[in-house]
Parts: C-alpha cells; sequence; structure tokens
C-alpha cells in the first residue's frame, strides 16, 4: 500500500508517498502555473499503477483537484506531521507561494496559537 499525501497550494504542487513503514517511497514537489490538476496527473502517472493507493488532500486548491479520499486542514496537518517527526519542536512556519504562517505549539505539541 501507498499512502499519499497531495499539497495543492496556489502556486506548487506537492506530493509525498509512504510505505506501511512510514518511510517515503516518493515525493515530487512542482509549479503548476495555474494547471494543478494536469501537474498532479503528470505526478501520478510515475506512480507505479500495480500498487494500492490511498490518498489524502490538504492546502488551499485541495478541494477543487478531481481525486478521492479526504480533505485536511493544512494548520492540523502541519501539526500532526510535526508532532510525529520531530515532536520536540513549539514553532511551525510555512512559506506557501501565496502565504506565510506561523503556528506556536505548546509544550506537550498540542495547538497553541496560529
Amino acid at each position: 500500500m501507498l499512502y499519499l499525501g497531495v499539497d495543492a497550494g496556489s502556486v506548487y504542487i506537492g506530493l509525498v508517498g509512504l510505505d506501511d513503514a512510514g518511510t517515503v517511497r516518493f515525493q515530487a514537489y512542482q509549479r503548476h502555473h495555474g494547471e494543478p490538476a494536469k501537474v498532479l496527473q503528470d505526478m501520478l502517472a510515475r506512480l507505479d499503477r500495480n500498487t494500492p493507493v490511498r490518498m489524502a488532500r490538504t492546502g488551499s486548491g485541495a478541494t477543487a483537484l478531481p481525486l478521492s479520499g479526504p480533505v485536511y486542514d493544512a494548520v492540523i496537518s502541519g501539526i500532526e506531521g510535526v508532532r510525529h517527526l520531530v515532536p520536540d519542536v513549539h514553532n511551525i512556519i510555512s512559506v506557501g507561494g501565496g502565504s506565510f504562517s506561523l503556528t506556536e505549539l505548546n509544550g506537550d505539541g498540542s495547538f497553541r496559537r496560529s
């Protein structure tokens, strides 16, 4: 099984694929020039079609993509990712093509403020 996470921003598409052990097996990040669905389709074409896939989306353009799977809030997704990868982090800075945000976390990794 390959678990794909798609981050559809206003300027870029990011894609990461994890295996059952949580190891990164695929990643891509590309400017979409106003055509996020086309760029994502090109990214997905590089995957092995015989591998079962589960997918989730986040980002400002997530709901506009013609994909199945849930859509998650970008701030919550960032917090969960940081908790898993670097649990002692207290600030998350997210810089996108059309936005910037700072999310502050409490000592236990929970949301403090954004």
